[in-house]
């Protein structure tokens, strides 16, 4: 079986087709953001599953992806629902850099826990610089309560196995989709993401650190497959200092 990156080629094409009907955290970012009219910046915005609710209600949004396949699917929907408002970029969400700030930065759908720790600070670093005075940064985070039982979940899209598995050493969550469609002749393909397993008290420390002024937490009701039991969804908002210093 032939493991392949789930965010690029057929396997972004089934993620987009996993996530279809997932609304989880899309009221509250929407709810958050309402009092923040400025352009909004999406980093990780994937297919578009975010993006597009938040184009109907912001003036404008700058959505970043480093998958151009991703990036595809994302265009289509926008061409689909008449949303002339939207940018697209395909670049790092750690190092890019654009000659603008923006009212509010997201990243949601857990997207944060794709980065080591490392990595994650560069971006948090990278989100503040692109922030307003005042902005906000707004993510999700689905912590895993429970490191120490793998778990298999098939969920109801049809024709998709999907599998979680968690290395409690390695501090890895490893989710696997398998199209239950590939002909007996084809050498079976498996599309992975691996994320990394951060607490929650573990990120509301790192945003402190990078220079965050204030960072309020509330949790999050999910439809995604991807929440069961030992898992939580959380909503984080990172408040930027109303001046620069």
């Amino acid at each position: 079986m032939v493991a392949t990156d789930l965010y690029t080629h057929e396997g972004a094409q089934l993620y987009d087709r996993l996530v279809q009907g997932d609304t989880s955290e899309i009221r509250e970012i929407l709810g958050v953001i309402r009092n923040h009219r400025g352009a909004i910046l999406e980093l990780g915005a994937g297919s578009g599953r975010v993006t597009v609710p938040i184009a109907k209600t912001a003036p404008h949004v700058t959505a970043v992806d480093n998958s151009p396949d991703m990036l595809d699917l994302l265009d289509r929907k926008l061409e689909s629902e008449r949303l002339t408002n939207v940018t697209l970029i395909q670049a790092d969400a750690c190092t890019v850099h654009l000659d603008q700030r923006f009212s509010a930065v997201i990243v949601a759908a857990s997207t944060i826990t794709l980065f080591g720790a490392g990595d994650r600070r560069l971006l948090e670093e990278n989100v503040l610089q692109h922030l307003d005075p005042n902005g906000i940064f707004v993510l999700t985070l689905l912590e895993v309560t429970d490191d120490e039982t793998p778990h298999f979940n098939e969920v109801a899209t049809p024709g998709l196995r999907v599998s979680v598995t968690i290395d409690a050493e390695k501090r890895t969550r490893t989710t696997s989709v398998e199209n239950l469609g590939t002909p007996d002749d084809d050498q079976p393909t498996t599309w992975q993401s691996v994320s990394h397993l951060v607490s929650l008290s573990e990120l509301v420390d790192e945003l402190y650190e990078v220079g965050f002024a204030e960072v309020t937490v509330s949790p999050v009701m999910s439809t995604s497959t991807e929440v069961t039991a030992n898992c939580r969804l959380y909503l984080v908002v990172a408040r930027k200092e109303s001046a620069d210093v």
